[in-house]
């Protein structure tokens, strides 16, 4: 499980990093078979934001038949410009 958190226009870069260097648990992102992906956003976030990060994420993932799922919510409480909130859930 990674969690990773960006606003603005460095959002995408940010939660990247995040994703990649912060796991709650054991395990490589790398070595994934099976990869849920849930992005919390604002209502005015581009869905390219969220085709890059899941590009980038794809790009991590040795596997590149991993089975790759993602959804996205958006909360109107997010009032701030572009606020992204993602958590990656991987297993081998």
């Amino acid at each position: 499980i990674r969690v990773g958190e960006g606003r603005g226009d460095n959002a995408v870069e940010k939660i990247v990093e995040q994703i990649r260097e912060n796991s709650l648990f054991e395990g490589k992102l790398e070595y994934a078979k099976k990869v849920l992906i849930n992005f919390i956003t604002a209502e005015n976030v581009s869905l390219d934001d969220i085709r890059q990060i899941t590009e980038r994420i794809s790009d991590i993932i040795e596997d590149k038949n991993v089975n790759l799922i993602w959804g996205v919510i958006f909360n109107q409480n997010y009032k701030e410009i572009r606020k992204i909130k993602t958590v990656v859930i991987s297993s081998i």
